[in-house]
C-alpha cells in the first residue's frame, strides 16, 4: 500500500495540475485567475479560513464545516479556477494549526496537503460544470433559468466530494463506502444557498451594505458553532447521566433479588421462581427436587467466635451452592443460616448425591477467620416434588425431613425414602 504522505503529495499534485489545465482552458474566454487583486484574494482567504474553523466536530459525522458557503461564494463571483486557487491555499494552511496542539509537524503537511488537492478537485469539478450549464460569473440575478446550472452545479459540488471521499477510504482502508450521514448533508446543503445567496446580494449593493452583511453571515456561523456545540455538551450529560441512572437502577435491581452477603437470590427472588414453577405445567416439575439446608449450632459460631467467621461461613457456603450442580435461579438464602436448594431434571439418586457431596465439602472446609480449629456443619432436607404439590407443600415436606436429620444428630441428609420420612 502507498504511504499516506506519499498518496497526499500524489493527490495534491494531480489536482494542482488539473488547475493549471483549467486555466488555461478557461482563460480563452475568462481572465478572472490573472485579474485577482491582492485584497480580493485576502478577502477569500480570509472568509474560507474562518467558514471552516466556525466548524464543529460531531460525534457521529466528524468535522462539520460551513466552507461550502465560500466555496459556492467564490466559484459564482469570481469563477472555478480562482475559487479553486482561493480555497484550496485555505484549506492547505488551516490544518498547520494542529502543530500548537502537540501534533508533529509531517502529521499537519499530510493533512494540508490532503484537504488541498481535495478541495482543488471538487471546487473545480463543480464550477466547470456550472459554466458548462450555462451559469454566468459572475452571477447575476436568480431567475428561473439560473436555477438550472445552479442545481447541476451542486449536484456535482456534492456527488465530487463524495468520490473524493470514497477514494481516500479505499486508499485508507481498502472501503470505498461511508455511512449516509443526513445531518452533515442538511449542513452542507443550507452552506451551499447561503454561499448563492451571498453570490447574488453582495455586488448588487454598496459596500457599506456588504460589510454588513458579511458580519451577521459571521455571526452567524459563529451562533450556530456555539449552539452546535452547547447541544453536543448537553447530549454528551444526558447521555452519561442517563447511563449513571441505568446503572444504578440495574444495581438496585440487583439488590432487590440478590442477597448482599452470599450472592445468591434472596427470599424474595427465590419465591417468585418457585411460584412460576410450581403454577406452570405439571411437565415442569418433573424430576424437581428440593431441599432446605440449614448450617448447624450456627448461633453458637456467632457467639463463641465472630460474628466475622459467621459471615465467611455464610459467604463461602454461597460459593459452594454456586460451584454445586443446583440450579442457579433457584438456589437461594431463604434467611438467617437457612437454604433452599432446587434440582431440576434429575433422578433420586443424583439429588442425594449432590446434597451429600455438599454436605461433606462444607463440613471439612477451614475457616481463616480463626487461628483454633473450627468445625461448622450443615444438615440437609431433601424431597421430590409431587404433582399435586404446591410450593408450600413441598417445602414443609422438605422441612420435615430438615428436621429429621436434626434429630437425628446434625450433619446429615434425610430424604424421602429414608427410615420415618413422612
Amino acid at each position: 500500500m502507498t504511504p499516506k504522505p506519499a498518496r497526499n503529495t500524489l493527490f495534491t499534485a494531480s489536482a494542482a495540475l488539473l488547475l493549471c489545465v483549467a486555466t488555461v482552458a478557461l482563460g480563452q474566454h475568462d481572465d478572472a485567475l490573472g485579474m485577482l487583486e491582492p485584497h480580493t484574494s485576502a478577502l477569500v482567504i480570509s472568509a474560507a479560513l474562518f467558514s471552516i474553523v466556525c466548524g464543529f466536530s460531531h460525534p457521529d459525522h466528524g468535522y462539520v464545516s460551513f466552507d461550502r458557503v465560500t466555496q459556492v461564494a467564490s466559484i459564482l463571483l469570481l469563477g472555478p479556477a480562482p475559487a479553486a486557487l482561493l480555497n484550496g491555499l485555505a484549506s492547505l494552511l488551516y490544518p498547520l494549526h494542529r502543530v500548537l496542539r502537540g501534533e508533529s509537524w509531517r502529521s499537519a503537511v499530510d493533512a494540508a496537503m490532503a484537504n488541498a488537492g481535495m478541495m482543488i478537485l471538487i471546487i473545480l469539478a463543480a464550477g466547470s460544470a456550472y459554466q458548462k450549464a450555462g451559469g454566468d460569473t459572475p452571477i447575476g440575478a436568480l431567475s428561473t433559468p439560473a436555477w438550472i446550472p445552479l442545481l447541476v452545479m451542486m449536484t456535482v459540488l456534492h456527488l465530487s466530494n463524495e468520490l473524493c471521499m470514497a477514494w481516500f477510504l479505499w486508499l485508507r482502508e481498502r472501503k470505498p463506502w461511508r455511512r449516509i450521514a443526513s445531518f452533515s448533508y442538511a449542513v452542507e446543503g443550507f452552506s451551499i444557498l447561503i454561499g448563492i445567496s451571498v453570490a447574488a446580494i453582495l455586488p448588487q449593493i454598496p459596500l457599506p451594505e456588504g460589510i454588513l452583511l458579511l458580519i451577521i453571515l459571521a455571526t452567524g456561523m459563529v451562533v450556530v458553532r456555539q449552539l452546535a456545540m452547547l447541544r453536543q455538551t448537553l447530549s454528551r450529560q444526558i447521555a452519561e447521566r442517563t447511563q449513571e441512572l441505568e446503572a444504578k437502577t440495574a444495581q438496585l435491581d440487583r439488590l432487590a433479588k440478590v442477597d448482599a452477603l452470599t450472592g445468591l437470590p434472596n427470599r424474595r427472588s427465590l419465591e417468585n421462581r418457585l411460584d412460576t414453577l410450581f403454577d406452570g405445567p405439571a411437565e415442569a416439575r418433573e424430576g424437581l427436587y428440593v431441599a432446605i439446608l440449614d448450617i448447624d449450632h450456627f448461633k453458637q459460631v456467632n457467639d463463641q467466635h465472630s460474628h466475622a467467621l459467621g459471615d465467611e461461613v455464610l459467604r463461602e457456603l454461597g460459593n459452594m451452592i454456586r460451584s454445586n450442580q443446583f440450579s442457579q435461579d433457584s438456589a437461594g438464602r431463604y434467611g438467617g443460616d437457612e437454604f433452599i436448594l432446587c434440582l431440576q431434571r434429575t433422578q433420586r439418586h443424583a439429588a442425594r448425591d449432590t446434597c451429600q457431596a455438599l454436605l461433606q465439602q462444607f463440613s471439612q472446609h477451614r475457616w481463616s477467620s480463626t487461628n483454633q480449629p473450627v468445625h461448622v456443619s450443615a444438615s440437609i432436607g431433601l424431597t421430590a416434588v409431587r404433582a399435586e404439590d404446591s410450593r408450600t407443600t413441598a417445602l414443609a415436606r422438605a422441612d420435615r425431613r430438615l428436621y429429621a436429620a436434626k434429630s437425628a444428630g446434625r450433619n446429615q441428609l434425610r430424604a424421602d425414602d429414608d427410615a420415618h420420612a413422612a
